[in-house]
């Protein structure tokens, strides 16, 4: 199906296996995807359409996700079918690379950074202006590499991240949320918002984690 002027999609798909409006729909003047399937977990396949689709669209520069389901950590394991998913979702998020807003809801930040943390790609959003994390738990060392692999871009000097939301997120720490909120003096045209920001003890009296791992076992 083909709809040359459609500039936004949203796209709840009931089911991983079933593929046939990622792979059947071509927008090439689609700006905007928005991105949702809390049934199944992602298999090899749905990364690679969603790869193809992300990659016949230039034009696109906002991408939502929400409410995606992994097994655990297969995305990261090596061997079989693991290390195939492993592959099919790091060429997923190479395709991002003229992604500039990218929102994440729902959704395991830890997996992405641990891909591209195994990748040793730190740079592969190189486009990327702004970044949102609503609704998990924030793997501290992973994230601050990121990010300033993100604000500073190796020799070539100030990298593209300009601003970082963080909503109803945990698993940082009081110094940690300092050290973020301290880059907007060292970089001042880096723009940090953190607001309901959930202690450690909060998230275990609320069992966070164990309602999060519903979405990625």
């Amino acid at each position: 199906m083909l709809l040359p002027s459609l500039q936004s999609i949203r796209l709840t798909l009931a089911s991983f296996d079933n593929l046939n409006v990622l792979k059947n729909l071509h927008a090439p003047a689609i700006k905007s995807l928005f991105l949702s399937a809390p049934t199944d977990p992602p298999v090899s396949a749905f990364w690679d359409a969603a790869s193809k689709f992300i990659q016949a669209s230039p034009q696109l520069v906002k991408l939502e996700m929400y409410d995606v389901v992994f097994l655990d950590d297969t995305l990261t394991k090596k061997g079989g079918k693991s290390e195939d998913r492993s592959y099919a979702f790091r060429d997923f998020l190479s395709a991002l690379s003229n992604v500039r807003i990218l929102k994440l809801s729902h959704f395991d930040i830890t997996i992405i950074l641990q891909s591209i943390s195994a990748a040793a790609e730190w740079r592969i959003f190189p486009s990327l202006t702004h970044l949102e994390v609503r609704f998990t738990r924030i793997p501290w060392r992973l994230f601050i590499d990121f990010v300033m692999n993100q604000i500073v871009s190796g020799n070539e000097g100030i990298g593209t991240l300009k601003s970082i939301n963080l909503q109803n997120v945990w698993g940082l720490r009081d110094d940690e949320i300092m050290v973020l909120k301290n880059l907007c003096f060292l970089y001042s045209d880096l723009d940090i918002l953190i607001t309901e920001h959930i202690s450690e003890w909060e998230a275990k009296l609320l069992d966070l984690d164990g309602l999060i791992s519903k979405f990625t076992t």
